[in-house]
């Protein structure tokens, strides 16, 4: 829909390399089979509404995006921003507990939910 374009398309920067864009601005085939912690390559489409280059300087119908195999929320902390403080006491008696929402930084890229709910 014309509404879900405008909404990614605003983040994504037109005429940037494809494979440097944030998640939201395409799409990819993701193997969840590749090797945990190793280099893994992915073909991906930019979504209806997004123009940026290839290596070549010309726009793709596909690109090919290189990551590490790893879900999001095995991520490092720098590599996410969460919503609350995350200055909890899991050593207090009784324990406290929060929830916080966390997003994955634009320019990292992984596998599975680039947003999750942490309890």
């Amino acid at each position: 829909s014309p509404t879900d374009e405008e909404s990614h398309t605003a983040k994504c920067p037109s005429g940037g390399l494809c494979d440097r864009l944030p998640a939201v601005c395409f799409h990819c085939n993701y193997q969840h089979n590749c090797t945990y912690g190793k280099p893994a390559s992915f073909t991906c489409k930019p979504k209806k509404g997004v123009h940026c280059i290839g290596k070549s300087g010309e726009q793709p119908s596909n690109f090919t995006l290189s990551i590490t195999c790893q879900f999001c929320w095995q991520l490092d902390p720098s590599e996410y921003r969460c919503s609350n403080s995350t200055n909890c006491m899991t050593v207090s008696c009784p324990r406290k507990r929060y929830n916080a929402t966390c997003d994955v930084l634009d320019h990292v890229h992984c596998l599975g939910m680039t947003t999750d709910v942490l309890k």
